[in-house]
């Protein structure tokens, strides 16, 4: 199994991030869904979702949590704690 890496997306809807568990294809180079679900588990990724940034490390994603939170952005609180654990 390779390195966990994190994905940010917008839910439309609501215009919150949110955060979902990624992989690296090492022979595409290319980020892929492990789940469709949130690390939260409350938020389900629209067809029509919008990322952020695709295959950040758990580090790097609390990094871009804190920019898009101190731009005003609405993120998911217990997204963000699970990038803690």
């Amino acid at each position: 199994m390779g390195k966990t890496f994190y994905c940010i997306c917008k839910n439309p809807e609501s215009e919150a991030y949110h955060v979902f568990v990624c992989k690296l294809n090492l022979l595409t180079k290319k980020c892929y869904f492990v789940n469709t679900t949130s690390i939260c588990k409350s938020y389900i990724l629209a067809s029509d979702h919008s990322c952020v940034i695709d295959c950040m490390s758990a580090k790097e994603a609390r990094e871009e949590c804190a920019i898009l939170a101190n731009k005003g952005q609405l993120i998911c609180p217990e997204c963000v704690s699970n990038l803690y654990r």
